[in-house]
């Protein structure tokens, strides 16, 4: 499986790829790449899942964290679709 996020700005772009490597590039100065060990994503959301169902933790995502992802996904694709900048 292969999965990247790519994002583009005005200061520069970032991009995440495969949850392990993570790249950034201003426009200006050196860029950074930070690599990460390899992680069950899965497993980890459902063991914070159910630690917060079962009250030993909060769960690490706020609901308004969430929505605040969600409203960036449908601004990102507003933006591929009409070319334009988008507000978030």
């Amino acid at each position: 499986m292969f999965h990247r996020l790519h994002l583009f700005g005005t200061e520069g772009w970032a991009e995440i790829r495969n949850d392990r490597r993570y790249e950034f590039k201003p426009l200006k100065g050196d860029g950074t790449v930070i690599e990460f060990d390899a992680v069950d994503a899965l497993n980890a959301q459902l063991e914070a899942f159910a630690a917060a169902i079962n009250g030993e933790r909060a769960f690490p995502v706020t609901p308004e964290d969430a929505v605040a992802s969600v409203a960036a996904l449908e601004a990102m694709g507003r933006s591929a679709k009409s070319g334009q900048t988008e507000i978030v």
